[in-house]
């Protein structure tokens, strides 16, 4: 059988990432059923709200709110075995970026 790869098979444009950009990734997610519960509120998002409006005050390096956040979420985790997120962070920093 044959195997077709999706995507560019010519050069890609010159619109495309650079493979040397700087990029930031954070996500989470949970089970559904919690968020289904009529008073669910998102540990993730008041998290990383909370955590952008100190280290705009406080001009924190991102990737330190990202730590704020993870430990946010670990210490829920830890609290609340049957209510767990997962979270997922990649980046390709080179140098340090500070919130002002």
């Amino acid at each position: 059988e044959s195997v077709e790869v999706d995507g560019f098979n010519r050069q890609p444009a010159s619109g495309s990432i650079p493979k040397e950009a700087d990029i930031f990734w954070s996500h989470c997610w949970t089970d559904e059923r919690q968020l289904l519960q009529r008073k669910h509120h998102s540990v993730y998002l008041k998290a990383l709200t909370d955590a952008l409006h100190d280290a705009q005050r406080r001009k924190m390096n991102l990737v330190d709110v990202q730590m704020r956040v993870n430990g946010a979420i670990f210490e829920h985790n830890r609290r609340n075995p049957g209510a767990a997120y997962s979270i997922d962070v990649k980046h390709t920093l080179r140098k340090n970026l500070y919130l002002d």
